[in-house]
């Protein structure tokens, strides 16, 4: 059997790697640098993050955005607008973060429109992923690349390539999101190494936050149909929301069984420093309950400008006026994934509930590769699997 190369799929395979470079979080790379006294790399990188952000702002322009198709990426766009509005009304400057992922979110909502169009996105993210893992086990192996600091003997504990332990489950989890949309739509073994990787990673690197989270993907991946029955019923839906919120408290305010088990599987608790900032933050959130305090204005607690949940993140830095924009958004998204076929949104909710499982306890908004989340909500309303077959 021969394998084809298709060319234009190579050069915008390699066009979007250059593009995205400085949208991933390369945590180690920086770390490196540093101890090899080479700072004024990062220095570079952060100009070159500049000038995508920039050259951003033209291919959007050539690619003559229209709002109509691109409803969810603009209610996005509007949410983190609202942040950004909202910070630099209170600092007088923005976030790099909330900036870059408007950026290459406009970018690649206007450049998709087709499942053609979007492989080249999935090819690069399969590289990342690709390097991530080399870069994991290379850590691993190495016990914290001591070798590149031989006479300070520095381990950089808990750092890989792209995101702290935990924080490249950002990256991982869409990228595991749209290799398995592509499975199920095109049945090609290619895909199916792609969904392998994220997951084997994860395992390795044993974060429990990102733990739980594939967990969760894998019990609604596997259990949908039971799920589907029993939100057929809105009495049922209710219930179960209540019972999530009740539940919900309890992990905030009496943690010691949830504690109990966290330690016997990952050796560490929820008392670390989670709940000390949820605490700070629930009485933060009370004085500037309507707008917040801006994107990581304000020292939380124990030096953390962010509250390690989600809910509580957009509570802090935009008030209930930013997580209702949150949920907003949500919903639109949702309704669009929800006129998909039935084996799509299997995959879409799976992977979208997983995620907000694992941020229940992690602050991934803090990451600038973020947007590979939100990718996921826009791909569900744009892209129709079915629609098209791949050369």
């Amino acid at each position: 059997m021969s394998i084809r190369f298709r060319k234009d799929r190579i050069v915008y395979t390699i066009f979007y790697l250059i593009y995205l470079l400085p949208f991933m979080e390369i945590i180690t790379f920086k770390y490196t640098v540093e101890l090899c006294r080479f700072q004024f790399i990062n220095e570079m990188m952060n100009y070159y993050l500049v000038v995508m952000c920039l050259g951003s702002v033209f291919i959007v322009f050539l690619k003559k955005y229209d709002i109509k198709s691109n409803y969810v990426a603009i209610m996005i766009m509007i949410s983190w607008g609202y942040l950004i509005t909202n910070t630099i009304v209170k600092t007088g400057s923005a976030d790099k973060r909330l900036i870059a992922t408007i950026c290459v979110l406009a970018v690649l909502s206007a450049s998709i429109n087709t499942v053609e169009q979007f492989v080249p996105i999935l090819y690069a993210l399969n590289i990342f992923c690709v390097v991530n893992a080399i870069n994991v086990f290379l850590h691993i192996v190495t016990r914290g690349y001591t070798f590149l600091s031989p006479e300070r003997h520095r381990i950089i504990e808990g750092y890989y390539l792209f995101g702290y332990d935990n924080g490249f489950f950002v990256f991982l989890l869409p990228t595991l999101c749209f290799d398995l949309l592509f499975y199920v739509a095109y049945k090609e073994k290619k895909y199916l190494v792609g969904v392998l990787i994220p997951i084997v990673t994860v395992i390795a690197v044993f974060s429990a936050s990102s733990i739980i989270g594939m967990l969760a993907v894998a019990i609604v991946y596997l259990g949908w149909k039971k799920l589907v029955r029993v939100f057929e019923s809105r009495i049922l839906i209710g219930c179960i929301c209540i019972i999530l919120v009740i539940a919900y408290s309890v992990i905030m305010s009496r943690q010691t069984y949830v504690n109990d088990l966290l330690f016997l599987v990952f050796g560490k608790t929820i008392y670390m420093a989670r709940y000390d900032l949820w605490e700070h933050s629930l009485n933060l959130i009370r004085d500037k309950f309507l707008f917040g305090y801006g994107y990581r204005n304000i020292v939380i607690s124990n030096g953390y400008r962010d509250t390690h949940n989600f809910l509580l993140d957009w509570l802090i830095h935009g008030g209930i006026i930013g997580l209702l924009l949150f949920v907003s958004m949500l919903a639109i998204s949702f309704n669009e994934i929800n006129k998909k076929q039935d084996c799509y949104k299997r995959v879409y909710f799976s992977c979208i509930i997983g995620f907000f499982v694992a941020s229940l306890a992690e602050s991934y908004m803090a990451y600038i590769n973020y947007w590979c989340f939100l990718l996921i909500l826009i791909i569900g309303s744009k892209i129709d699997l079915d629609g098209e077959r791949l050369n």
